[in-house]
């Protein structure tokens, strides 16, 4: 069976792209030649040959359809907040779902729901609070991805999302099917049962398999939760996830301190979690929250006076220990269109800057606790709090600001992902510059052959490599 990968290696080889085109398709359309950008990093600035807005799935099929036709690529986007710049292609016709965002059906009796793609959170979740009004059992999300609400469900079934959940799988798990019109414009319906193979692919395959215009989303039962704060240093970080797990906690994070000046840098955090509690609990009117200006007065902190940020966030934080709130709007947060430019302004920035979010995954076995616990860092939600170390223009290639722990010369995963200088420093372009390290299994060799190393990177692997075995041998001199 083809896997992502593999899909994503021979497309990547043969710089294929889904053959679609605009002739012929209902919906609005704008003038050739569109720049356009996501929201929120506004680093893929990319000029495509127009935006359509199809306003229903035979619109769709009618766009695919004549694309096959004209052989004029597609990209698609939904709330254009991916940093990656995967809704975007050059001279591609982009395909904008913000016209698709209608609820096509509401099972009450099985928690089930029929979206079209271009949905995005608050208006889902504004649909079903409406319409359970007085239900004795309601039915809401099991979960979204964190930082802002704006973006579509078809996008976060392309990117496989996840949120807070302390035990939830990604997205996949909420999804019963989609419907997705292929490179034949042929609509599909994709489930665990039907066109499964499709079904695994298409999510988190970012668009790559075809444009998804409905999606049907299994729905939790609506409970209220109360948060529980505390300010935890790392080493006490795991145990207490696994305490909170145990005891019936359903969501959570972990904010750090982000200043790297402080002892406490990486060391000590907000660690906030959410336990069902009953029925009848009240949620209290006029509880705690976070307006515009005061995310916007922390976002400038977290520039200019990290400590004084993390002070003032996990002030506020504790004092809201004990509310409650119910699970799928809990949720939800703030985000600040533009808030950079403001930022700018603010700190006499002379360039643009901006700020990419990152994710660290860590293995969860103890041996992946121990080295995150070393490390100082784990793979938790990143909000507006942890911003770049300094400004950086619009445009720029992001630039790493010192090397992480785990990609040190003499880190343990830094060696398990690296093998033994003397095996690399004279491989041959295109060689096996990562052969599999003795101790690991047939699939995690499998990851560092010769067919999954691009070449671009093989000189640039082979520098970084010939550089530290210099640098070892000027300290074993």
């Amino acid at each position: 069976m083809l896997t992502r990968r593999e899909f994503l290696e021979a497309g990547a080889t043969a710089s294929t792209a889904i053959a679609l085109a605009p002739y012929g398709c209902a919906g609005d359309r704008s003038a050739a030649g569109v720049v356009v950008n996501d929201i929120h990093s506004q680093l893929n600035a990319t000029r495509v040959y127009r935006v359509v807005k199809p306003a229903s799935a035979d619109a769709v099929v009618q766009l695919v359809r004549s694309a096959m036709q004209e052989g004029r690529p597609l990209s698609i986007a939904g709330g254009r907040h991916a940093m990656g710049g995967q809704q975007f292609g050059s001279e591609t016709t982009l395909v904008d779902m913000g016209s698709m965002r209608r609820v096509l059906g509401f099972d009450a009796a099985r928690g089930l729901i029929d979206v079209e793609a271009g949905i995005e959170w608050p208006e889902l979740m504004r649909y079903l609070v409406d319409a359970q009004q007085g239900a004795a059992r309601a039915w809401g999300i099991r979960q979204k991805q964190t930082g802002a609400d704006r973006l579509s469900i078809g996008g976060a079934l392309a990117a496989n999302a996840h949120g807070r959940g302390l035990k939830f799988k990604p997205f996949i798990r909420d999804v019963e099917s989609f419907v997705l019109v292929d490179a034949d414009g042929t609509p599909r319906t994709c489930s665990r049962e039907e066109n499964a193979e499709l079904f695994r692919l298409a999510i988190g395959g970012y668009g790559l398999f075809g444009v998804i215009t409905a999606v049907r989303l299994r729905l939790a039962p609506r409970v209220k939760v109360q948060r529980q704060v505390q300010i935890l240093e790392i080493d006490a970080l795991m145990p207490a996830f696994e305490q909170r797990i145990a005891a019936g906690f359903t969501y959570g994070d972990f904010q750090y301190h982000t200043d790297p000046d402080s002892p406490d840098f990486l060391r000590k955090g907000v660690f906030s979690c959410y336990r069902p509690v009953a029925a009848t609990t009240p949620i209290q009117e006029g509880q705690k929250e976070l307006s515009p200006d005061d995310w916007n007065e922390l976002i400038y902190l977290a520039h200019a006076d990290r400590t004084r940020a993390f002070q003032a966030y996990s002030r506020y934080y504790l004092s809201t220990s004990g509310q409650v709130y119910w699970s799928d709007t809990h949720q939800l947060g703030p985000y600040l269109d533009d808030y950079h430019r403001a930022l700018d302004r603010r700190l006499g920035a002379s360039e643009p800057a901006t700020e990419l979010i990152t994710v660290r995954h860590h293995p969860s076995h103890r041996a992946g606790r121990r080295e995150l616990s070393r490390v100082g860092q784990t793979a938790v939600c990143v909000r507006d709090l942890q911003p770049a170390r300094r400004p950086q223009p619009r445009g720029a290639r992001a630039r790493g600001c010192g090397i992480p722990a785990a990609h040190r010369r003499r880190d343990p995963l830094r060696r398990e992902l690296l093998p033994d200088l003397s095996s690399v420093r004279d491989a041959a372009a295109g060689g096996d510059v990562l052969p599999a390290i003795p101790g690991v299994s047939a699939r995690q060799a499998a990851l560092r052959s010769r067919r999954e190393i691009p070449e671009r990177l093989v000189p640039a692997l082979q520098a970084h490599v010939r550089r530290a075995a210099v640098v070892r041998a000027a300290k074993d001199a």
